[in-house]
Protein backbone atom coordinates (compact mmCIF):
# COMPACT_ATOMS: atom_id res chain seq x y z
CA UNK A 1 0.00 0.00 0.00
CA UNK A 2 1.12 3.53 -0.66
CA UNK A 3 0.11 4.84 2.77
CA UNK A 4 2.50 3.09 5.14
CA UNK A 5 0.70 4.16 8.31
CA UNK A 6 -2.60 2.81 7.01
CA UNK A 7 -1.04 -0.45 5.84
CA UNK A 8 0.61 -0.95 9.24
CA UNK A 9 -2.69 -0.31 11.00
CA UNK A 10 -4.56 -2.73 8.75
CA UNK A 11 -1.97 -5.45 9.11
CA UNK A 12 -2.00 -5.12 12.90
CA UNK A 13 -5.77 -4.85 13.19
CA UNK A 14 -6.86 -7.34 10.57
CA UNK A 15 -9.24 -6.72 7.70
CA UNK A 16 -12.24 -8.25 9.46
CA UNK A 17 -11.90 -5.91 12.42
CA UNK A 18 -11.51 -2.97 10.01
CA UNK A 19 -14.74 -4.02 8.29
CA UNK A 20 -16.44 -4.34 11.67
CA UNK A 21 -15.39 -0.80 12.62
CA UNK A 22 -16.65 0.56 9.30
CA UNK A 23 -20.01 -1.10 9.88
CA UNK A 24 -20.19 0.49 13.32
CA UNK A 25 -19.37 3.94 11.94
CA UNK A 26 -21.95 3.45 9.20
CA UNK A 27 -24.65 2.94 11.81
CA UNK A 28 -23.56 6.00 13.80
CA UNK A 29 -23.23 8.44 10.91
CA UNK A 30 -25.79 6.97 8.51
CA UNK A 31 -23.68 6.55 5.39
CA UNK A 32 -23.99 3.66 2.95
CA UNK A 33 -21.49 0.84 3.25
CA UNK A 34 -21.54 -1.76 0.50
CA UNK A 35 -19.61 -4.93 1.25
CA UNK A 36 -18.83 -6.93 -1.86
CA UNK A 37 -17.04 -10.19 -2.38
CA UNK A 38 -13.56 -10.63 -3.77
CA UNK A 39 -14.70 -11.13 -7.37
CA UNK A 40 -17.08 -8.15 -7.59
CA UNK A 41 -16.45 -6.40 -10.95
CA UNK A 42 -15.82 -2.93 -9.46
CA UNK A 43 -13.69 -1.69 -12.34
CA UNK A 44 -16.19 -2.72 -15.04
CA UNK A 45 -18.17 0.16 -16.53
CA UNK A 46 -20.58 -1.82 -18.69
Amino acid sequence: MANHKLSDALSNLGLYRFRELLSYKQECFGFLLTIVDRWFPSSKTC
